[in-house]
């Protein structure tokens, strides 16, 4: 990976989510019950095939279903927490990178506006400022939910058929 490249994504996550850990703490945490409940659904989905469909287990349909209901159940709320705390963190990240850039604008002299016009720099703040939480939403994204989900299905996938 290119050194600048690393720089600015150390530089991003030092100053924009160093400020916001707590929320990305929640958020990695709320990933990383999703991956293992995703796991743990695949496990049930083979006892439901195996107790209900194979074996004709009336009474592990009840159990079953129950679990099934409670398993989805911790998914869904893990998932919307997830997805508040990262939209609420992301709208800060982004109204603080606006100020900043504004605070910037504020300081150059009528030469530096007078070379473009206001549309240019309008859009160029709302680009960059979305770029930056877009960046730590993908970062935040891939190691804790994506990571940890493809680990989950493959252990899953190798205890429950290690013949594969």
């Amino acid at each position: 990976m290119n050194t600048s490249i690393t720089g600015n994504i150390r530089r991003l996550i030092r100053e924009q989510g160093g400020p916001n850990w707590k929320s990305y703490a929640l958020t990695a945490a709320c990933m990383l019950t999703t991956a293992a409940v995703s796991g743990l659904s695949v496990w049930l989905l083979r006892d439901v095939v195996n107790r209900v469909l194979v074996d004709k287990n009336e009474g592990a349909t009840y159990y079953l279903g129950a679990l099934i209901i409670f398993v989805y159940l911790v998914k869904g709320l893990a998932t919307y927490l997830q997805q508040v705390t990262l939209a609420t963190v992301g709208n800060r990240i982004v109204a603080s990178s606006q100020m900043s850039m504004f605070n910037h604008l504020l300081r150059q002299g009528v030469g530096f506006f007078a070379a473009a016009h206001s549309t240019q720099f309008l859009s160029q703040q709302s680009f960059m400022s979305n770029s930056v939480r877009s960046a730590l939403d993908l970062l935040i994204g891939t190691a804790s939910r994506d990571i940890p989900t493809l680990i989950t299905l493959s252990v899953m996938m190798f205890v429950m058929d290690p013949v594969l």
